[in-house]
């Protein structure tokens, strides 16, 4: 009996043991994919095999490491990458940024990290051949240097740029297109497939029974693990263009019956006055009743005094005119027009190459004066050399800031992670708070004044006017653009991965769909029937996107910087690098204005057109200029006449089709389980020993 005994107490302490132990060291436990690296401090997960990209499939090298804080304490950490080609570091793009300082208990981040094809690589590449580019990891907890660890990456380059058109295919998109009214099959309708991953592009005519067939290439991206979305567009005088995307598997013949409606209207606008502002306007902001916008200058890459000289927030009328400006010294990343539009914010900075250090608040009355400056406590002017700092103070910048609908309060961001509320009327800080050093780059009041949505990295907040947190969300990087309506809020991120909609009330992903590259705007229909994804970054992604209400891709036009959804939800005005459209509701163009030439690779900017569809207005951050339209669209009583010859520009983009949340959270939940029943298979394992 004593035996017994002494043999139970001599298992449990042999488990127990075994348990403390496996806690404690840095056991490497394979789940899947991961690779899990863990203590009883921290968990890192990451994929240690071979990823192999295949280009020009691919746009770009991308890889997670994920680290979870699994202790009661925080922790602070640190994340090293480096790649080497011929011998010399090569910038690894990595997201959050900065690095987040420190983790909470149970917090986790995903570090993103991507490396895009650039000339200097891909002309050096030979076709058919195989090319090793690892990341080395170095990642430091508490101080505590972690072993350092390489991500595998291969580039299988099946052709090279010149020969895009000559990739193999193992696909097809088929169709019959047939007159809607008669349902006879129409031949010679024009038939555009085209897709950006790879940048190819199909012409032809559909024949005597109205059918076009054309082999494509289908291939899975190893990051997002969505298949290569293609566009199609069908066109024919007369009729309504019919736009769809479609995302082909292996060796799958995805055939659609298309039914094309007699076209019955047209766009008819001419330019009244253009305004240029010397840089690109790429910040912009209207009123309310969108009588009066803002703009201010940002991602020029001027020289710093060309910027001091020519950086100015211009404030306009929306029939046309420049009503006044004021000089900036520098360029801005924010501006903000309240809803009454009686009052004009923005940021200062001045006469500096330096981003972080010196900004302070400014607010304008409607007819220019300056009517109230502040300084955030704590954010020193160290743009300035002779600036001697004070106690505890930080240099950091505005990145940031919002008025909310009652004109009571502005909120403001900066790049260091930190959002502060404050009273104008009283100048002061209400609250701030510390967002562990994810830049703040959006913010949206809810229209009721009784919260704030703030965009950081990777997490969107809302918080209420008090300062307490109602909830928050992992939207994968800092916020290029944030979008409210009735029921929803819409974000998407920098790095791309995904775009997420969002239960405005209480942050629940209600969808989430597979990006590479970031939105330079989105929209949300009024009617909130559809949705729209906006990119100039047309080499890299699907670039102007329709969605329905629950994500399915239905569309995509070419590349666009920003645009806007007629109050009742039927015309999509948008522009894109040179030119300026008018669409549907359906994608079918009715209007389209070229443009001055691009002048900088500037995103963002912005498009309005009146609920009468009188007034078009283009903030081109590309050129510099705001141009300003009237007329409007005209019914065509007689469905003979011919549409205009039109080519679509060469500026081209990508389809996607079901939707995918690529986050390691997610994956994590399932590790934490996969290692408890692991666990509980060890315990009795060994209990079997005994």
């Amino acid at each position: 009996m004593i035996y017994k005994n002494i043999n139970y107490i001599l298992k449990y302490i042999f488990v127990f043991s075994f348990l403390v132990l496996i806690s404690t060291l840095n056991i490497v436990i394979a789940e899947g994919e991961y690779t899990k690296i863990s203590t009883s401090t921290y968990e890192i997960s990451y994929d240690p095999l071979p990823n192999l990209f295949v280009y020009p499939l691919e746009h770009s090298m991308d890889r997670i490491v994920n680290i979870k804080n699994i202790s009661q304490n925080d922790i602070t950490l640190s994340f090293e990458r480096n790649m080497k080609i011929n011998g010399k570091d090569n910038e690894i793009q990595t997201w959050p940024q900065p690095t987040p300082s420190r983790l909470l208990p149970g917090e986790q981040v995903d570090f993103v990290m991507k490396v895009e094809w650039f000339s200097d690589l891909t002309n050096t590449w030979e076709q058919g051949k195989t090319y090793n580019y690892p990341f080395y990891i170095n990642i430091s907890i508490n101080n505590n240097p972690v072993n350092e660890f390489i991500l595998y990456n291969q580039i299988l380059v099946e052709k090279t740029q010149d020969h895009l058109q000559e990739i193999s295919t193992n696909a097809k998109i088929s169709g019959i297109v047939y007159d809607s009214e008669t349902n006879k099959p129409l031949n010679d309708a024009e038939v555009i497939v085209w897709s950006n991953g790879p940048r190819v592009e199909y012409r032809l005519e559909t024949d005597s029974s109205g059918s076009f067939s054309v082999p494509v290439r289908a291939y899975q991206r190893s990051f997002l693990k969505n298949y290569i979305q293609y566009s199609v567009t069908i066109r024919k005088n007369g009729y309504d263009e019919y736009n769809y995307a479609i995302s082909p598997k292996e060796n799958e013949d995805l055939s659609k019956e298309i039914k094309l409606i007699k076209q019955t209207e047209k766009g008819s606008y001419t330019l009244i006055n253009k305004i240029y502002t010397n840089l690109p306007p790429a910040r912009v902001d209207f009123s309310g009743n969108h009588k009066f916008f803002a703009t201010v200058p940002f991602h020029s890459s001027e020289s710093e005094d060309f910027i001091n000289e020519n950086a100015y927030l211009h404030f306009f009328s929306s029939d046309g005119n420049l009503l006044w400006k004021y000089k900036l010294e520098n360029e801005i990343p924010t501006v903000d027009v309240s809803d009454d539009s009686t009052l004009i914010a923005t940021a200062h900075r001045p006469k500096s190459n330096n981003w972080n250090g010196g900004d302070y608040l400014i607010l304008f009355n409607q007819k220019g004066d300056l009517i109230w400056e502040f300084k955030i406590p704590g954010i020193g002017d160290w743009g300035d050399p002779n600036h001697v700092s004070e106690p505890g103070e930080v240099g950091d910048g505005i990145s940031e800031l919002r008025i909310s609908y009652n004109n009571k309060y502005i909120v403001a961001g900066t790049w260091a992670g930190k959002f502060y509320f404050i009273d104008i009327d009283n100048n002061k800080v209400l609250w701030n708070t510390d967002l562990n050093n994810g830049q703040v780059r959006y913010i949206l009041f809810r229209e009721d004044d009784t919260s704030v949505y703030v965009g950081s990295d990777p997490y969107m907040f809302n918080f209420d006017f008090n300062g307490n947190l109602n909830w928050k969300a992992f939207i994968g990087s800092w916020p290029y653009n944030m979008v409210l309506s009735n029921n929803y809020v819409f974000v998407g991120p920098k790095v791309g991965r995904f775009i997420s909609l969002f239960n405005k009330n209480t942050g629940e992903v209600i969808w989430r769909y597979p990006i590479d590259a970031r939105p330079d705007n989105l929209l949300i229909s009024p009617d909130e029937t559809f949705l729209m994804y906006q990119s100039s970054n047309g080499e890299l992604a699907i670039s102007n996107a329709v969605f329905d209400a629950s994500g399915n891709l239905l569309f995509n036009l070419r590349s666009a910087n920003g645009g806007y959804i007629t109050s009742d939800s039927n015309y999509i005005a948008y522009y894109g690098s040179d030119s300026v459209r008018l669409v549907n509701r359906k994608g079918s163009e009715l209007w389209s204005y070229q443009l001055d030439p691009v002048k900088w690779p500037a995103p963002r900017g912005s498009v309005y057109i009146s609920d009468d569809k009188t007034k078009i207005i283009v903030a081109n951050a590309m050129n510099g200029y705001v141009y300003f339209f009237e007329g409007g669209i005209e019914k065509i009583e007689n469905n003979q006449e011919s549409r205009d010859n039109r080519k679509l520009e060469p500026n081209n983009q990508n389809q996607e089709q079901d939707p995918r949340n690529n986050t390691l959270e997610q994956d994590n939940q399932n590790q934490e389980q996969k290692t408890q029943n692991l666990l509980k298979r060890i315990i009795i394992w060994i209990s079997k020993i005994f």
